[in-house]
């Protein structure tokens, strides 16, 4: 074989070596900062409504007035009967999915990637990105985590320092595919 066409094994590693930081570099940014970069349709798009209401990190009286307030409701019941199971619902393996339902018979379910979390509606993010999510669901009366039933998908967020209970429901006037 001709000594020209052999390829030096120092030259590889230095390749490999350059490579896989660099790849492990973008695939940790894709992870952490994925969401930001995500395509994401409006609510307006998705046919859903959005409402926001600030609240106090802790969930109490005031909180409960200003639920009441800016959703007319104080309280959240689950129709626990209406979530899918995690098979049932595709996400990306890099991905963890947190009480996937269906709303307007469409899934829907917040999604974490990397330390953010966002809305995914039929298989597209929907909304703004959260630092925090909400997302124990043990002995609760509150909105405490993640609730729907009844056309409506309601979650506890934090966002750039501030608390939001966020209601997403049904538009009237929605089409379902």
């Amino acid at each position: 074989m001709d000594q020209e066409m052999m390829v030096k094994p120092g030259r590889w590693a230095k390749i490999i070596v350059t490579l896989v930081p660099a790849i492990l570099f973008f695939l940790l940014v894709y992870i952490f900062t994925g969401p930001y970069w995500l395509p994401s349709i409006s609510p307006e798009q998705a046919g859903v409504y959005w409402e926001e209401c600030e609240v106090s990190g802790w969930m109490d009286y005031s909180n409960w007035q200003k639920l009441q307030e800016c959703f007319g409701k104080d309280s959240f019941e689950s129709a626990y009967e209406d979530f899918l199971k995690m098979g049932d619902v595709l996400h990306s393996p890099f991905t963890i999915i947190h009480k996937p339902f269906r709303l307007n018979g469409r899934p829907i379910f917040v999604e974490q990637l990397g330390f953010k979390y966002y809305v995914n509606y039929h298989g597209r993010k929907m909304g703004p990105v959260f630092d925090d999510v909400f997302t124990k669901s043990c002995c609760e009366y509150g909105l405490y985590s993640i609730k729907a039933g009844q056309g409506y998908y309601a979650f506890r967020g934090k966002r750039a320092g501030k608390y939001y209970v966020v209601l997403i429901t049904v538009r009237s006037d929605a089409e379902d595919d």
